[in-house]
């Protein structure tokens, strides 16, 4: 445990750079981290690209301490800076929140690490610890753009966009991410946590989040288990079943009669 702790406070130094975020939350201890999407457009911007991201309000913890019963839903196309990004079928995402071990008593040894989409991962205490870094340095960029609203939109060439090596699918070429973490539009895509219990930089603990995510062309973000998205119903289905209660219900009443 002395061993942890010891290389606990060398990551800590090197996060606290970071500190608070005006929006997402950073995830520095004791401050639970948020989960943020990030959505890039290869073909915006004349073919340079373009990145729409924004924060979920959802605490890290709230995923682990909920299990196989966590589900999401949001309708991203309500959202006015989703409007050039809405029916495109080739966008390019990726999730993730961090959340930062407690140096002195290890309270939240369990829960500390990151979660982000993807597919392969390194757990080494070490990777756990600069991938943290990576991300918060993304959340911070993305704060500094959002300028405390909930989602926003950059070019190509800004340190918030999806490309240059500030994110993308190797979430700012962190060491710790072995795989490819972008997930693309109408494909599920799976979700972990990466954490570290042991302090040993070869023995990490790699969790997979029950369910996967799902981007659909319409623009509506969800995470739920596999198979499980809604089949929409068009109004006028609607409209038909309320004419048909109509008819038994006045059917019956003639019988009475």
């Amino acid at each position: 445990m002395n061993k942890l702790k010891a290389i606990t406070a060398g990551v800590m130094l090197a996060l606290g750079a970071t500190g608070a975020e005006a929006s997402i939350n950073s995830g520095l201890y004791p401050n639970v981290g948020e989960l943020f999407v990030s959505i890039f457009d290869p073909d915006a911007n004349g073919g340079l690209g373009r990145t729409y991201f924004r924060d979920l309000d959802v605490p890290l913890t709230d995923v682990l301490n909920a299990g196989s019963n966590w589900t999401f839903n949001v309708n991203l196309a309500a959202d006015a800076n989703y409007a050039g990004f809405a029916g495109q079928t080739d966008l390019q995402y990726n999730i993730a929140a961090v959340y930062t071990l407690e140096s002195d008593s290890l309270t939240n040894i369990d829960q500390w690490g990151f979660l982000a989409t993807g597919s392969s991962f390194n757990g080494g205490f070490n990777n756990v610890g600069d991938t943290i870094s990576k991300i918060q340095a993304y959340i911070s960029g993305l704060n500094t753009a959002l300028g405390g609203n909930v989602s926003g939109v950059v070019d190509n060439g800004l340190p918030q966009s999806w490309d240059d090596g500030n994110w993308g699918p190797l979430m700012g070429a962190a060491p710790s991410v072995l795989a490819s973490t972008a997930g693309g539009v109408d494909l599920a895509t799976l979700f972990f946590q990466v954490t570290n219990n042991t302090g040993d930089n070869s023995d990490g603990i790699v969790n997979q989040i029950a369910g996967r995510w799902l981007l659909s062309s319409n623009g509506t973000l969800e995470f739920g288990p596999a198979g499980s998205s809604p089949v929409p119903v068009p109004a006028a289905i609607y409209l038909l079943g309320s004419a048909l209660a109509g008819l038994t219900l006045v059917s019956r009443r003639g019988q009475k009669a």
